[in-house]
């Protein structure tokens, strides 16, 4: 199963950057173009000028972000802007935030795991990673040679006997305490007994980890194991490099803190657009009420909750839903999409796929309208799929005929997405937010 080390991390050198709010920065995918321009600007030793830098109209092969993000990380080391641990550890991370005015508590671990081909099934991810993306990680991480974000991973552990050993080992004020830009409280400690280091990693052993957050960053690190690999000419897989390991942040699936939040579509380049056409090929299969929505957004949580009933789910009480999504066309035009019969299902749905697969409201939406009515790919999305949680600006956005159509979805519960990371099967891309995202710039992994 997984195996997992200790990490020599990298961390903000306090003589020369004291305040980890100005230095830290949400992970690269999760900030829009102004996040990244006031980061950038925040403080210049800011985690974003190696995660998400500035790009130009004159970059080229050899001057570009990821080159410029080289140089950067090579002067912060230089000039001992980030300082390496004495030696490997582990951190024990610990995330407080709110959410509907309740306080929740998310934790987990910090090292470095074995990157394990897919096919092996140690490590698990739950859904389609987009090219584009995982070429910009792969490119960052080569020029590089670093992690400078953790992904991500959820293992199973029912009698939290990771937690119990992490928590009588940080018993003690932690090591680094701040609030970040969205109020979330961070705490860190640093776990140096190789006791409790050995412990840990022998009770890992035993579970899988399945990718929340970071599929982009682990294919690209995957790619660039093989990669470093050949060029070394190494075939022995006995043979390690650190290379062979990737940073993650490790959090037990049992945790009653983990929230996931779904996340909406925007969709554009529809040829012949004809709404009344879509609506009536909707119809044929799907029931389709209409709601008209505040131009503003000030009915929006009604609309939200009528997909969100309609589908049988109570966004209190976390009861199953199936096959529900609104869709808007802008100027207040808006529709309740539900999936009722089984018999639609059958038709509707690859066969080949689980039920599990096959009963995700994304999955029905990928499949059925964008692909087979809107003639979509709903994987690749060829530039006509954006992807956006915020659902006033997705309103906004379509209101400006920026985008032609949205579809708000349902978030995927905690068994879906483990039934189906479970089966080897990969959702449509970005269907989970697990929120909150890890922040970027605690630890980088270096090697």
């Amino acid at each position: 199963m997984a195996e997992i080390k200790p990490l020599q991390g990298y961390r903000y050198n306090p003589i020369k950057a004291n305040d980890l709010t100005s230095v830290t920065a949400p992970a690269y995918d999760t900030a829009d173009s102004l996040d990244y321009e006031k980061y950038y600007h925040k403080h210049k030793y800011n985690i974003i000028r190696l995660d998400a830098g500035k790009e130009y109209p004159t970059d080229d092969s050899e001057d570009n972000k990821y080159s410029r993000a080289k140089l950067t990380l090579k002067d912060w080391l230089n000039n001992k802007v980030l300082i390496p641990e004495e030696k490997p550890v582990i951190y024990r991370h610990q995330q407080e935030y709110t959410v509907n005015g309740e306080k929740r508590i998310r934790r987990g671990f910090t090292c470095r795991v074995k990157i394990e081909p897919i096919e092996k099934g140690t490590v698990l991810p739950h859904q389609q990673t987009l090219p584009e993306v995982t070429e910009d990680r792969l490119q960052l991480i080569t020029a590089c040679n670093a992690n400078i974000t953790p992904v991500l991973g959820l293992y199973n552990d029912a009698g939290h006997k990771i937690e119990e050993i992490l928590e009588n080992a940080v018993e003690r004020i932690p090591d680094v305490d701040f609030v970040d830009d969205q109020g979330i409280t961070h705490r860190m400690w640093v776990v140096k007994d190789e006791g409790t280091i050995n412990e840990v990693q022998h009770s890992m052993e035993r579970y899988k980890i399945f990718i929340a957050n970071g599929h982009h960053q682990y294919a690209a690190a995957l790619k660039y194991r093989q990669e470093q690999r050949q060029a070394l000419g190494i075939t022995n897989e006995s043979s390690e490099k650190p290379f062979d390991y990737i940073m993650m942040t490790l959090v037990n699936l049992y945790q009653p803190a983990i929230e996931i939040q779904p996340i909406h579509r925007l969709v554009k380049g529809i040829k012949k657009f004809n709404l009344k056409k879509i609506i009536n090929d909707i119809s044929e299969e799907f029931d389709v009420k209409e709601f008209a929505v505040d131009l503003n957004g000030g009915n929006i949580d009604e609309f939200l909750n009528q997909a969100y009933n309609r589908g049988g789910f109570d966004r209190g009480m976390g009861i199953d839903h199936r096959r529900a999504f609104g869709m808007y066309a802008g100027n207040g035009q808006g529709f309740v999409i539900t999936l009722e019969s089984e018999s639609a299902m059958d038709r509707l749905m690859p066969r080949e796929k689980s039920l599990a697969w096959q009963g995700l409201d994304v999955s029905v939406l990928h499949t059925a309208i964008l692909e087979k009515i809107l003639g979509i790919d709903g994987e690749k999305g060829n530039g006509t799929i954006d992807y956006l949680r915020e659902e006033k600006e997705v309103l906004k956005m379509v209101n400006s005929s920026e985008y032609q159509l949205s579809f708000f979805m349902n978030p995927v519960l905690l068994d879906e997405f483990s039934a189906v990371a479970i089966g080897g099967e990969k959702m449509p891309p970005k269907s989970t937010y697990f929120h909150p995202k890890l922040t970027s710039g605690l630890v980088i992994n270096k090697f």
